[in-house]
């Protein structure tokens, strides 16, 4: 040992470069010395020895490493080395155009349909409401209720305001649509009917000239009105000069003193295909402040400092519990019936968020598969490329630069693909634009901006990572000399090279497998979503609606005239078999309740008895096609001077009399002076506020006896026309009844009945669709990968294949041969994806109706569907195979 040790310092001392020499030796002589201390004789001289070698091996590449940089002379920077391996990739991606082409689109898709996505994702997930310091606004909120918005009335507004203390300041509004005349054609504009807190506590100032403020709201301010920016632009070509004039709204004359920003919204118009276009003061009159049942306001409120949102709902538990001990309301005595308050953002896009999220993870599954199908693609350009490898490397090249110039060559192709998949992104948007569901808030805010850009560059890092790190590493892991030694003769890939395709189309077909399950059930829900019994028949129905200007239409004798007028105007019409007037259409937004006093039958603690209220005229039920239970509809001798009737659905006759007939039976709406209002009629439940919930309590006054019920008639109502033919082309005929009765009165939302249902569908045909589209392609680009990994399985066993021919193996037999090994692949990623999806399945449970989340009829037929792609693709190459001529496979 002690000998070999003094060899090598011998050789230390003649390698080293001179001016390290003495340092190298005290250093190894300090190093000797720490290890060998305290050990016996024969373990030191076995560590001195031991870093002697050591030694003498790092100094030898010293050696080299002077030398070479002798050579070579000085290193290219970093930047000149990236460009030069960029115009490397360039030149080798231009000869082979059709492997090039291929990979970035394959990229751009998968790529592109990620920004499109995560454009969509930010814009209503990510992007912070454009209010003052927003993560500090709540909306006032009924847990009970769920995704819908919660109803106030008047005096909980009131005792919210002044009570709570959680709150800095609080703010109610309504929406309607009102008549705007003058200076052109009448039009019918979406307002929004706010208390003079809204402006200040959203933090948005005007573009031009003030919003609304506490003063306008109170009695005897003048009548003012605030625009909005696209009706400014609109209807007064954006003039700033109108800030300061008068204009007619509803016949009465408002003075314009502000215009709002383009961006500006009120909460809720986030979640309408209808926002508001103007604001008008909301101003609380005496019977609003002394009317507790009824519920016909949103409120949002600012916390006061320090406050938390979750700490709201006690706060607002005083103020509630204050209501009972003064006997304004009964002891709820049960949690459902309290508020709490719920962060702005979270109430808007919560009902988002799940449907968003899927949507994400489908489109990372399709960008994995294509990634798949890259690798898959690069591996085999590494594999036909190893004759140039080996040359570069026997005339010098390192490892390290062939590994570094295949994943530039990947980055080069990322980049690419990024590019043509922002184009693909903008496309899409276009799309989704047309698909979109008037719930899904801020979708018309997508669009790619920076961020999605940046969101671009990260995916395509990403997958050019994903896709370069095989043939990379094929490169540094090859063995050169071996291959040297070969000549280039086995050319084919290696059984390493085929097992790594095999499990890239395990994993393709995987994700394929859950991406299908997940858009079978939802498309089986869109299915089932569309043969429910909505209670009516929306086909051949022409629905508008009708806003009269109080103004001109002052007394509820006048209003019940009009509409009596229009009616039978429109029944004396050529094509038209009946018509009516209705409050709100079915499933067109959510109807509002109201608390009634049921006669002999006193409220429990724990009830809130009520049902969602319309009003509507004397056909309504017939025009709609809704189906009598028992009792009677609206009848002739039913009128303003007899007393007031009313007709229940079946979920509020079942919840309120479960033990009796409801017919005969009374209620009353209000308080001990509202008359009592004997239900005559029980009728089928409808689905007028949603299609997936199941029906609420519903209560249908008759139109003309509402002044005596509650001491006015609504001026706003829609109109609904059942047609002999189209309804669309009764449209003229509409207009044209409205004119000979009003020529200055516009009408709005001229759309049939079952556009009306459509719109109710759009949010799971929007998913639906984009999941069914986003699993089509990733099946797709499964099946090309399957398909080239079977091409490449027939290629390595090309001589196997000939021999066995050559032996008298029948050619059926090579074909089943190679459709086994396919199979089997396909087997093993169809068994995990079906797994996956079974385990994933419950994300779904949520958004299914009518369909369990293990649906065992869409995942036989999925993985059917797999399986057929994957015999398909493995057929092709099985065909090949077996048309292999044996003579000139031995002949080779």
């Amino acid at each position: 040992m002690r000998s070999m040790t003094g060899l090598g310092r011998r050789l230390i001392a003649w390698m080293a470069p001179a001016d390290l020499r003495a340092a190298l030796l005290d250093d190894l002589d300090e190093v000797a010395a720490r290890e060998t201390a305290g050990r016996s004789r024969l373990s030191a001289s076995w560590w001195r020895a031991r870093h002697t070698a050591t030694a003498l091996v790092e100094v030898t590449k010293l050696r080299l490493r002077r030398r070479w940089d002798a050579d070579a002379g000085p290193r290219p920077a970093l930047g000149a080395t990236f460009v030069r391996d960029v115009r490397y990739a360039l030149r080798m991606l231009r000869r082979s155009p059709a492997f090039t082409l291929t990979a970035i689109g394959t990229l751009a898709l998968g790529i592109g349909a990620n920004a499109a996505i995560f454009s969509l994702v930010k814009a209503v997930l990510l992007e912070p409401l454009p209010y003052q310091d927003p993560s500090r606004l709540v909306m006032i909120w009924n847990p009970s209720e769920e995704k819908d918005p919660t109803w106030l009335s008047a005096p909980e507004i009131e005792s919210y305001r002044h009570e709570a203390h959680s709150f800095a300041s609080l703010a109610a509004w309504d929406t309607g649509d009102v008549n705007l005349t003058g200076g052109g054609d009448p039009e019918r504009v979406r307002v929004g009917l706010v208390t003079g807190e809204m402006f200040d506590l959203l933090g948005v100032p005007a573009a031009s000239g003030r919003g609304l403020q506490a003063a306008d709201v109170r009695p005897g301010a003048a009548p003012v009105i605030v625009l909005g920016s696209g009706l400014w632009t609109r209807r007064f070509g954006g003039d700033a000069s109108i800030v300061g004039q008068s204009i007619q709204i509803n016949g009465v004359s408002r003075l314009v003193v502000g215009v709002m920003p383009a961006s500006f919204r009120l909460p809720l118009d986030y979640r309408s295909d209808q926002p508001t276009e103007a604001w008008i003061p909301l101003v609380f009159t005496p019977d609003n402040l002394a009317s507790w049942g009824d519920h016909s306001y949103f409120g949002v409120a600012r916390l006061a400092p320090g406050v938390a949102p979750a700490a709201v709902a006690a706060d607002l538990r005083v103020v509630e519990n204050g209501w009972v001990r003064d006997g304004y309301r009964q002891d709820p005595g049960h949690d459902r019936w309290h508020r709490a308050g719920l962060p702005l953002h979270e109430f808007l896009s919560g009902g988002a968020r799940l449907p968003l999220l899927i949507l994400f993870a489908a489109v990372a599954g399709v960008l994995l598969v294509a990634c798949a199908n890259v690798v898959n693609l690069l591996l085999v350009r590494s594999d036909a490329r190893r004759h140039e490898a080996l040359v570069r490397s026997s005339l010098g090249a390192a490892r390290a630069t062939l590994v570094r110039q295949a994943l530039t060559e990947s980055l080069v192709l990322s980049i690419a693909g990024a590019a043509v998949g922002l184009f693909v992104a903008r496309a899409s948007l276009q799309i989704l634009l047309l698909l979109k569901p008037a719930s899904l808030p801020r979708i018309g805010n997508i669009e790619i901006d920076a961020g999605v850009v940046v969101f671009t560059a990260v995916v395509a890092a990403a997958a050019a990572l994903l896709c370069g790190v095989g043939p990379a590493l094929q490169f540094a892991r090859a063995n050169l000399a071996m291959a040297l030694r070969e000549g280039g003769r086995s050319l084919t890939p290696g059984r390493g090279r085929l097992a790594v395709g095999r499990v890239l189309v395990a994993g393709q077909l995987a994700c394929s497998v859950m991406l299908v399950i997940a858009a079978g059930l939802l498309l089986r829900t869109l299915s089932q979503l569309s043969q429910v019994n909505l209670g009516f028949n929306p086909h051949g129905v022409l629905t508008a609606e009708v806003q009269l200007p109080p103004a001109i239409y002052a007394t509820p004798d006048r209003t019940v005239g009009f509409y009596r007028d229009l009616i039978n105007r429109l029944e004396a019409s050529p094509g038209v078999q009946s018509a009516a007037a209705i409050r709100v259409l079915p499933l067109s937004r959510v109807i509002g309740n109201w608390s009634i006093t049921i006669e002999d039958h006193p409220a429990a603690p724990s009830e809130n008895p009520n049902g969602d209220f319309q009003w509507a005229t004397r056909d309504y039920f017939q025009t709609i096609g809704a189906t009598l239970a028992r009792g009677r509809l609206f009848a002739t001798t039913d009128d303003a001077g007899t007393p007031p009737v009313a007709v229940l659905n079946e979920a509020m006759a079942k919840k309120y009399w479960p033990a009796e007939d409801a017919i005969g039976r009374r209620f009353r709406m209000g308080d001990a002076k509202a008359p009592w209002i004997t239900i005559v009629g029980i009728i089928r439940n409808t689905h007028a506020n949603d299609i997936v919930e199941a029906p609420r309590s519903e209560m249908y006054l008759l139109y003309p006896q509402l002044p005596q019920i509650l001491g006015g008639a609504t001026r706003g109502m829609a109109l609904v026309i059942r047609t002999a033919g189209d309804p669309l082309a009764a449209t003229a005929t509409l207009r044209s009844a409205v004119r000979a009765l009003d020529p200055s009165l516009p009408i709005s939302r001229i759309r049939t009945l079952d556009s009306v249902v459509g719109e109710a569908l759009s949010a799971p045909r929007f998913a639906a669709t984009l999941l069914g589209v986003f699993a089509a392609l990733a099946l797709v680009l499964a099946a090309i990968g399957t398909y080239g990994t079977m091409a490449m399985l027939v290629a390595a066993r090309t001589p196997e294949i000939g021999i066995r021919l050559a032996l008298g193996a029948g050619r059926s037999s090579i074909f089943g041969l190679i459709v086994g090994h396919g199979l089997a692949v396909a087997g093993v990623g169809i068994g995990i994806g079906v797994v996956g999806a079974a385990a994933a399945s419950r994300v779904l449970s949520s958004l299914l109706y009518g369909v369990r989340a293990i649906d065992p009829v869409t995942f036989v037929v999925t993985a059917a569907l797999l399986l057929l792609a994957a015999t398909v693709a493995c057929a092709i190459p099985a065909r090949r195979a077996a048309a292999v001529d044996p003579v000139a496979t031995m002949r080779s």
